[in-house]
């Protein structure tokens, strides 16, 4: 079977197949078969990429189809791409730790943050957290994974953005991994710190609530050994400083290669 590091081509279709099925039978992941039967109105004889959420994305064909059910066999074909962060990969592992935005805003958040290539999202509670970034139902959680989901298979991306539930960010600062607070007090811009490294592995972002971090949030966060950066303009949105900070990054830090 052949393999490749480049990803399926934008106007080829792209469904996620079910983690639970055995290899010799492939099937549709169950969110995905009533899109495929239809929305998209796919039949006998019909191909297209079935994703595994770990890197590869199967060259799949329809061999029958019903109303309900689509019969698929794994052709000769596969193609891969390295975990952001891993040998192979052309992205370094980037971890948002934010204050989730208000529903709808959210999900648009996660479709770009999916886009550019961000590996973890970790909802943070703060003390000016609102209720609706210290808890997710079900059903909201559904509605985030969904939204990285529909991004992933448009922008290519063959490894999933992983979205973790809600924790309070003393336990999130006690991992050691080299991670900035997004101050708008703070004398550096994030550009000045990008531009500073030499040698870029994983990294964090601390983004605060609406309002803002409490002085000893931020105190914190330091005295676990996070930097502090500002993004260079206004004081913006969790979403817009995430992506802009997201963006930044990971344009200007790529990994070295071989590593």
């Amino acid at each position: 079977m052949a393999s490749h590091s480049n990803p399926p081509r934008s106007r080829e279709r792209r469904f996620f197949l079910d983690p639970l099925a055995p290899p010799e039978t492939p099937r549709l992941a169950e969110q995905e078969l009533h899109h495929a039967l239809h929305v998209n109105r796919l039949g006998k004889g019909d191909r297209f990429w079935g994703l595994d959420g770990v890197g590869n994305a199967h060259l799949m064909e329809i061999t029958a189809a019903s109303r309900r059910e689509l019969t698929l066999a794994r052709l000769d074909g596969t193609r891969t791409s390295a975990a952001p962060g891993t040998p192979g990969s052309d992205l370094i592992h980037l971890e948002l730790g934010l204050s989730l935005p208000k529903p709808g805003k959210a999900e648009e958040m996660l479709d770009r943050l999916t886009q550019l290539g961000v590996a973890r999202v970790q909802p943070l509670i703060f003390h000016h957290s609102p209720e609706h970034a210290r808890k997710t139902s079900s059903a909201r959680a559904e509605k985030l994974q969904r939204a990285s989901r529909e991004a992933m298979k448009q922008c290519l991306r063959l490894w999933p953005m992983e979205i973790a539930e809600p924790l309070a960010l003393e336990p999130w600062l006690q991992v050691q991994t080299p991670t900035v607070v997004l101050d708008p007090l703070a004398e550096k811009d994030l550009s000045e710190q990008l531009s500073a490294l030499t040698a870029p592995g994983p990294m964090r972002f601390l983004v605060g609530p609406e309002g803002g971090l409490q002085p000893d949030e931020v105190l914190r966060a330091t005295q676990c050994g996070a930097t502090r950066a500002k993004l260079h303009g206004h004081v913006l949105r969790i979403e817009t400083a995430a992506e802009l900070a997201a963006g930044l990054t990971l344009q200007l830090c790529r990994p070295t290669p071989g590593h």
